[in-house]
């Protein structure tokens, strides 16, 4: 916070009345001039600063002043870069070319459009003061003044820039109509082309196509098919999926503490488990345990089905696998 101590604050509300009320505007102009100098003295680098941005910035005073091209220029100019041509060409007409016969500028004498003959007390390493130019000069080298405060002409310019960029976009593509359309055919040529080499292009090894699969009844073959088989082939593989579930005996083995027999609703007694078991707080636990259930079974193009796997593996005379489908010799 600030304790800021001005001797007359209301010095920028006078000066904005005397602006409205039709006086001569150097007038007013004295007025701020000679007030934010004395208050310039009495405050601190810091307080100066909080004393510009806060009162004076904010006060309806200010769109007045910027109505002045110069005052606008000096306030909306670019940061960071010391030289501004188009602030400078308030104080210094612009090097603008005489006339047909004579295509070169006015000397600088006949140029110059305001010089400050007395010296600056107290200037510092940044500087600011109000030059006032007559409209005569303004009209004669052709400078101009239209400032808006209400952002008309930033509107305007914003405006045409955008249709600028519209007009440019629409004669590009009539003059690149003809060639884009070329390019276009081609390389729609160039994709027909492909379709055609890679038309029977297929994943499936050469000696498992056609009836070499066993499981060749779920597969799909193109995009076509897609629309068609795609629903169908699902709920047969879950059909099946869940009548295999059905015949098999799932035994779940977990390694349990006594703290979670215990959460489960049993106990160890002479060596036995003994309880009832909480069939929700089990099926949590597990799933805590191996990290959820996985019901997604994987198969290749070239599986041998279950029950064949059963037939070789499970019997207590092992049976050959022929490849060709579930049916099987001995």
């Amino acid at each position: 916070m600030f304790n800021v101590k001005i001797s007359n604050p209301v010095f920028l509300t006078t000066a904005d009345m005397m602006l409205q009320s039709g006086r001569p505007a150097g007038e007013a102009i004295d007025l701020l001039t000679q007030e934010l100098y004395n208050v310039r003295k009495q405050l601190s680098t810091e307080e100066w600063q909080h004393f510009v941005m806060i009162d004076c910035r904010q006060h309806p005073v200010m769109e007045l002043l910027q109505q002045d091209p110069f005052i606008w220029r000096a306030l909306n100019k670019p940061r960071g870069y010391a030289g501004d041509g188009e602030t400078l060409d308030f104080i210094f007409a612009p090097e603008d070319v005489q006339d047909l016969k004579t295509p070169y500028p006015l000397p600088p004498e006949d140029r110059i459009l305001y010089v400050s003959t007395v010296a600056r007390e107290d200037a510092g390493a940044e500087e600011a003061f109000v030059i006032r130019l007559l409209q005569k000069q303004l009209e004669h080298f052709q400078v101009s003044s239209a400032v808006s405060n209400e952002g008309n002409l930033d509107d305007t310019r914003l405006a045409t820039a955008i249709e600028r960029t519209w007009d440019f976009k629409d004669r590009l593509k009539d003059r690149l109509k003809a060639r884009l359309r070329e390019e276009q055919e081609r390389t729609e040529e160039f994709q027909r082309e492909a379709q055609k080499k890679v038309q029977h292009l297929n994943a499936i090894p050469k000696h498992l196509q056609n009836d070499g699969l066993i499981n060749s009844r779920l597969l799909i073959k193109g995009k076509r098919e897609l629309a068609d088989n795609l629903k169908p082939a699902q709920d047969q593989v879950v059909g099946r999926g869940l009548e295999r579930l059905k015949t098999r005996k799932t035994v779940l083995r977990l390694r349990l503490l006594r703290s979670e027999l215990k959460d489960l609703g049993l106990m160890m007694q002479e060596g036995k488990l003994v309880g009832t078991i909480n069939t929700e707080q089990l099926s949590e636990k597990a799933r805590a345990v191996i990290n959820g259930f996985d019901l997604v079974r994987k198969r290749g193009l070239n599986n041998p089905s279950p029950e064949a796997l059963i037939k070789k593996y499970l019997l207590a005379t092992p049976v050959a696998l022929t490849g060709k489908d579930d049916t099987h010799k001995r």
